[in-house]
């Protein structure tokens, strides 16, 4: 009864053995099978091949060889990618799984002082832990690979999900050694079997938790991942919007004045006929001067910055927020431009949130001064505000849904660390001001 308890147990560990293969060799290939029925028959038939291996006493070079054999045979069924490849990831693997064994190993020869490798591994369970421990430590490392894969473990819930299962597998390693020192003296005064039994149960439950917290902190960065990529597009799709009602306001200022402009033209033409020069002349300038103040043209030395500057002048008008720009762009900022129009439209768009909550109209006002020198550029943005923000207190939002808050905000983050600068913002006396400075030469 015993040697069939133990036999299902290390047909378990081959198991899992594979299932850890597959979740190593999945961030580095494309699946050619993906229905799960057939997936499941794969890693059946694998899991079944190396436990026939462990069956028969083979050298370490003849199970090397026919254990990278076996996966890599199974890594050209199951995935498609170039055929060196196949034996480099597969090699590796081999490699990542002696070393875990081998520390595995060495840890028990610490634990047990004084005794030989030969004589741990005398009793069956002793050697089934061994094989746990080392499994553990292979998902770690497996584990591991797997998250710096992933571009998106800077997010705040990505670190807290590595650190707790660094803390859930110290754990089961903690606990699983503390199993091998009851299980050592256990049968070395007393052979009992049901403390075998026990132990190895155990042991294998301990993987299994580890295991399941894995998969359920995977699936909830999964959902997180879609959440901010829904919040990101939904965000895109928000600056379009205003984008296009930017445009709209353009282009309803100059039907407005093309609609004037004949009655304009019969006005003047009017007071030619009466030989009222001096009116004619008068209105002339008051049409120019009016000209000039409904119509925003910009250059502050670049063509992105000039479009979306003279849109964002234009839907605060709409707002009733001054806004003045001073400055211009050298030539040699070597900047993308969807960098540049990142920083600014953000940058731009939160100052006109922030200012129009001010409920005096003539307080609203926002200055963009753009400055440079023989080392970077610097973007000031300055902008009133309806209260005081400390500069320990972070930056909240007043828009409804919150989850989309700080989009904007790491978006120009990322910018500014892309090309080496430095972004800084402070309030005071009902002022907001934000210093971004851009390297020439990063």
């Amino acid at each position: 009864m015993m040697y069939i308890i133990y036999q299902l147990m290390e047909f378990v560990v081959c198991f899992v053995e594979s299932v850890i293969f597959y979740i190593f060799i999945e961030h580095c290939c494309q699946k050619r099978i993906k229905s799960p029925a057939l997936q499941c028959v794969l890693l059946l038939s694998v899991t079944m091949s190396i436990f026939v291996k462990e069956q028969f006493s083979l050298s370490s070079y003849q199970s090397m060889i026919y254990g990278i054999s076996v996966w890599c045979i199974y890594a050209v069924i199951q995935f498609k990618t170039e055929c060196w490849k196949y034996i480099f990831y597969v090699g590796f693997y081999f490699c990542i799984c002696y070393i875990c064994d081998f520390i595995a190993l060495q840890l028990h020869c610490l634990l047990y002082v004084g005794e030989t490798i030969e004589s741990i591994q005398l009793f069956s369970v002793t050697r089934y832990n061994i094989a746990i421990i080392s499994k553990l430590l292979l998902c770690i490392v497996v584990f591991g690979i797997a998250m710096i894969e992933n571009r998106t473990k800077n997010i705040g819930y990505y670190k807290v999900n590595q650190i707790l299962i660094l803390i859930t597998t110290v754990i089961s390693i903690v606990s699983l050694c503390g199993l091998e020192w009851v299980i050592w003296y256990s049968l070395r005064w007393r052979q009992d079997n049901k403390v075998e039994i026990v132990v190895c149960s155990l042991s294998l439950c301990i993987f299994i938790m580890t295991l399941i917290v894995y998969g359920v902190i995977k699936k909830l960065n999964i959902s997180i991942q879609k959440e901010n990529d829904y919040a990101l597009i939904t965000y895109q799709n928000e600056l379009l919007v205003k984008w296009a009602e930017g445009d709209q306001a353009i282009e309803n200022e100059w039907r407005k004045i093309r609609h004037d402009f004949n009655n304009h033209i019969s006005c003047i033409d009017m007071l030619l006929q009466m030989g009222d020069i001096e009116k004619a002349r008068a209105y002339i300038q008051k049409l120019t001067q009016n000209s000039q103040e409904q119509t925003v043209s910009l250059d502050i030395g670049n063509t992105i910055a000039n479009a979306v500057v003279t849109q964002k002048v234009m839907f605060a008008k709409q707002h009733d927020i001054f806004f003045e720009v001073k400055g211009y762009i050298p030539e040699i900022l070597d900047m993308e431009d969807i960098d540049l129009c990142a920083l600014l439209s953000n940058s731009i768009d939160n100052a006109i949130e922030a200012t129009s909550k001010i409920e005096e109209k003539e307080q609203r006002k926002i200055t963009l001064v753009i400055s440079s020198d023989e080392k970077d550029v610097g973007i000031k943005l300055s902008n009133t505000v309806k209260e005081n923000i400390p500069i320990s207190k972070p930056l909240s939002t007043t828009k409804k849904d919150v989850k989309r808050h700080g989009i904007g905000m790491r978006s120009m983050q990322e910018a500014v660390s892309k090309y080496k600068g430095t972004l800084s913002w402070k309030c005071e006396a009902y002022l907001f001001v934000l210093d971004i400075r851009i390297p020439l030469s990063y």
